[in-house]
C-alpha cells in the first residue's frame, strides 16, 4: 500500500518583518540597539553607527530609493532584455548593483544631511555617453551652498548660489564621450578631509587580482560655508547604474532620533530581532519519517 504524502507548505511560517512588540517582561532596547533594527527604515541602506559617524551601504535594489528621492529613478528589475546587460556589467568583479538612471534626466538627493569628513565612495557603469551628457555629484549640499564636481572633472565651491571657486582636472579633460568608455567601469569618491574637496576616480581593473588604483583628479583647497548638506545626483541625457555604493559623515544623533520618534507614532519601530522562521519539513524528510515508520511497523510484526 502506498502512502501518500503531503508537504505542509504553510507550515511554520513566520513574519520576518514589520514592528515587532515587547512583551511586559522585556525592557526598551538601548539607543544603540534600536538604530541597529531600524537603520534601514531612516537611511535606506545598512548603516552603521560609531559615535556620531554613520556609515551607509547601498547595495542591492530598494536601498536607494528609500534614502534618496527625487525623479529619473529606475529600479534595476525593471530593466528587462537587452537594457539589462549594464546591471550584469556593474555586478562584474563584486559590484554590488544597487539603482539606474532613466537615461534622461533626474535629481536625487539623500533624506539625510551630513558633515564633518564627508566621505562617498562608488562604481558607476555608463552606458555610451554623449557629447551633450551631464553628471554633477554633489556633497554637503544645503541652504549655504554645495560641493560638486562634473564627470570627475572639477571641484567647485557654490555659494549663495552662484560659483564662488572652481578647479579643473589636468588628468581627465575633454567631453563626456570622449573621457568615458562604456565598457570599462568607473569608481568614484568624493570626499571632505582637513576643509579640503577632494575628487578621486579609478578604472575596473581587467584583471580580478589587480588592485584598484584611485587617483585624484582634482582637489579644491577652500570648501567655505559648504560645511554640511545633502548627498546629491544630477544628470541629463545619461544612462547608468551606480553600484557598491557607501556613504559616511557626522550624523546629527538629535535628528536620527526624531526619526526613531516618528517611526514609534506610526506603529513602525522595531524593537527586538524578529522570530526566526521555522523551516517546513522538505518532501525527503518526510519520506525518511514514513520509511521509518513502516521499518519499526515491520519489526513490531516480525516480533508478534
Amino acid at each position: 500500500m502506498k502512502s501518500t504524502i503531503v508537504i505542509p507548505i504553510l507550515l511554520g511560517l513566520a513574519w520576518l518583518s514589520g514592528p515587532t512588540s515587547l512583551t511586559a517582561a522585556e525592557e526598551r532596547p538601548p539607543f544603540e540597539k534600536l538604530f541597529d533594527l531600524n537603520c534601514e527604515k531612516i537611511f535606506g541602506g545598512k548603516a552603521k553607527l560609531e559615535g556620531e559617524r554613520v556609515t551607509i551601504e547601498y547595495t542591492q535594489s530598494g536601498q536607494f530609493s528609500r534614502g534618496f528621492e527625487g525623479a529619473g529613478m529606475v529600479k534595476l528589475e525593471d530593466l528587462k532584455g537587452h537594457n539589462h546587460a549594464i546591471v550584469d556589467q556593474a555586478a562584474q568583479a563584486g559590484g554590488k548593483p544597487a539603482i539606474a538612471s532613466n537615461g534622461e534626466q533626474g535629481e536625487w538627493l539623500s533624506r539625510f544631511e551630513l558633515s564633518g569628513e564627508v566621505s562617498l565612495s562608488f562604481k558607476i557603469t555608463f552606458r555610451p555617453p554623449q557629447r551633450s551628457s551631464q553628471l554633477v555629484i554633489s556633497l554637503n549640499r544645503g541652504s549655504k551652498g554645495a560641493l560638486q564636481t562634473s564627470f570627475f572633472q572639477s571641484a567647485t565651491l557654490i555659494s549663495g548660489g552662484k560659483v564662488k571657486k572652481t578647479v579643473a582636472s589636468k588628468e581627465i579633460q575633454g567631453p563626456p564621450d570622449k573621457c568615458f568608455d562604456p565598457r570599462i567601469n568607473v569608481h568614484g569618491q568624493l570626499s571632505v578631509k582637513d576643509k579640503k574637496f577632494i575628487v578621486k576616480t579609478g578604472k575596473q581593473p581587467k584583471d580580478d587580482k589587480e588592485k584598484l588604483d584611485l587617483k585624484e583628479s582634482v582637489v579644491l583647497d577652500d570648501i567655505g560655508d559648504a560645511t554640511s548638506g545633502h548627498i546629491a545626483f544630477s544628470f541629463r541625457k545619461l544612462g547608468f547604474v551606480l553600484s557598491s555604493m557607501t556613504i559616511s559623515g557626522k550624523v546629527d544623533l538629535a535628528w536620527v532620533k526624531k526619526q526613531l520618534e516618528d517611526l514609534e507614532d506610526k506603529g513602525d519601530l522595531v524593537l527586538k530581532e524578529p522570530a526566526a522562521a521555522i523551516q517546513p519539513p522538505t518532501r525527503k524528510s518526510l519520506e525518511k519519517a514514513e520509511d521509518e515508520k513502516a521499518k519499526r511497523k515491520k519489526e513490531a510484526e516480525v516480533d508478534l
